[in-house]
């Protein structure tokens, strides 16, 4: 029988439901990294999905106040029929996917953000110019720096 331990020092998020971009633009809910020092969004999409591209955006708050990119340099790659990962390098703030086949694996630091401008909070934006795109995204926030708690309280 588990007892979570491992649980205790993370929490897991639902950050969308399966979203279509069919052409647009959209987002992620805000995760907040204030009691917490990493951040790991988990990115999957359907078969059609062949070019989405993300970005990540921090925020002061779950609001999206005084919202800006937030760039970062590497995110990983893992086959979805073999599980090989790869590492892939990022330049500034975008990538494009490879949904249809891979998921996709961004760490972020509680240290990247705009820590003196009081920005706490990350999102995934996604678009594609294909219609019915589809994609989701699931935040594991760990190293959390108080334990125990409600599991949706960040």
């Amino acid at each position: 029988m588990s007892n979570f331990k491992k649980l205790n020092d993370m929490r897991v998020i639902l950050a969308t439901q399966v979203l279509s971009l069919g052409g647009a633009t959209n987002n992620s809910a805000y995760v907040g990294l204030t009691n917490a020092q990493r951040l790991l969004f988990i990115i999957q999409g359907d078969a059609a999905s062949a070019g989405a591209t993300i970005t990540l955006k921090q925020a002061k708050d779950a609001s999206g106040t005084g919202v800006k990119a937030l760039d970062f340099t590497a995110i990983a790659k893992i086959v979805k029929a073999t599980g090989v990962e790869t590492r892939e390098t990022v330049v500034a703030n975008s990538h494009v996917l490879a949904l249809s086949t891979h998921v996709y694996v961004i760490e972020i630091d509680s240290a990247d953000l705009d820590s003196q401008n009081q920005f706490t909070h990350v999102r995934v934006e996604a678009s594609s110019a294909t219609t019915g795109d589809e994609y989701a995204v699931t935040a594991i926030v760990t190293d959390l720096r108080y334990q125990g708690g409600p599991l949706n309280k960040v």
